[in-house]
């Protein structure tokens, strides 16, 4: 815990006020060490906002489809089988069992497409051009 006074105050209250309806885990992993250690097929991310969000590129460069709702940047994983955008989650029962029936064939193209997405994202990022022109202003 980085901010045990944080911890204590608002999150200890909160996690006993929801009582069974959550299940704290303790501290966990890195991605990388949880990944390593665990063979899970697909990361499923329902957030309801992610900036560009770390967890999920890793996945992908890992060729790991992922599941998320529209509120990423990563809209285009859907079009390069990378994964995919789910925003209505009562559907979520009708892909999964979609997933489980995949053979490897299949399930295949999807980690091939997830790694694809991580694979554009770093061929086509600006961003070394974006701080060049951002700061040569000045």
């Amino acid at each position: 815990m980085e901010d045990l006074v944080y911890w204590k105050n608002q999150c200890l209250p909160t996690i006993n006020l929801l009582g069974d309806r959550v299940c704290y885990k303790g501290c966990v992993p890195s991605l990388d060490d949880y990944l390593n250690e665990n063979e899970e097929h697909f990361m499923i991310l329902p957030s309801a906002g992610e900036n560009f969000s770390f967890a999920i590129f890793e996945c992908l460069a890992r060729g790991m489809p992922v599941i998320i709702s529209s509120h990423t940047p990563w809209g285009n994983i859907g079009e390069n089988r990378g994964g995919f955008i789910l925003d209505d989650f009562t559907k979520m029962s009708l892909l999964l069992n979609y997933l489980i029936h995949l053979d490897d064939v299949q399930y295949q193209l999807y980690c091939d497409g997830a790694f694809q997405c991580a694979a554009s994202y770093i061929s086509n990022n600006k961003a070394e051009e974006n701080y060049l022109t951002l700061f040569s202003c000045c």
